[in-house]
């Protein structure tokens, strides 16, 4: 019986050290930086979906900034109707997704650079920028980004 209690206090230590990895076992990596830590020191964004009648859908909010090393806590709600996505990459990263999400547009996220938000619902993605430079938010479900649903980081040094 002692092996079990062991074993648990391994698997608790090995989750608790855990980062993303991709479907292999290897550490993601992010054109954007990294995710954050939900118990360390960040600057709080909050973005609102909106879906217009004519269409037009947003995020609530313009381009944002942020600094090097930053750590930057998006709460996104859905005021919305339809399900709806935040995902931070850079274009091209998002680019090769969309394409992806088309083939696919059942799709649901829950990663590290991306969550999906249920009409109603609030979301929080936590994200560590660790490189400068100009990477993109957006919702890729299928219209989604061509409605609005899109916006620029611009990460200084």
């Amino acid at each position: 019986m002692k092996a079990l209690p062991l074993a648990l206090a391994s698997l608790l230590v090995a989750a608790a050290g855990a980062s993303a990895h991709d479907d292999v076992g290897r550490p993601e990596t992010f054109a954007a930086g990294a995710p954050g830590t939900r118990t360390g020191e960040a600057r709080t964004i909050d973005l609102t979906i909106h879906e217009q009648q004519d269409g037009r859908m947003s995020f609530g909010v313009g381009d944002l900034e942020a600094q090097r090393g930053e750590q930057v806590r998006f709460v996104v709600r859905n005021d919305g109707k339809a399900l709806h996505e935040f995902r931070l990459d850079s274009k091209a990263g998002n680019a090769a997704h969309k394409a992806m999400m088309a083939e696919m547009p059942g799709m649901v996220h829950d990663d590290a650079n991306a969550v999906s938000v249920a009409p109603g619902q609030t979301k929080t993605l936590v994200w560590r920028f660790t490189k400068p430079g100009t990477y993109e938010f957006a919702c890729l479900l299928p219209g989604h980004y061509e409605a609005g649903m899109h916006g620029r980081v611009v990460v200084g040094k």
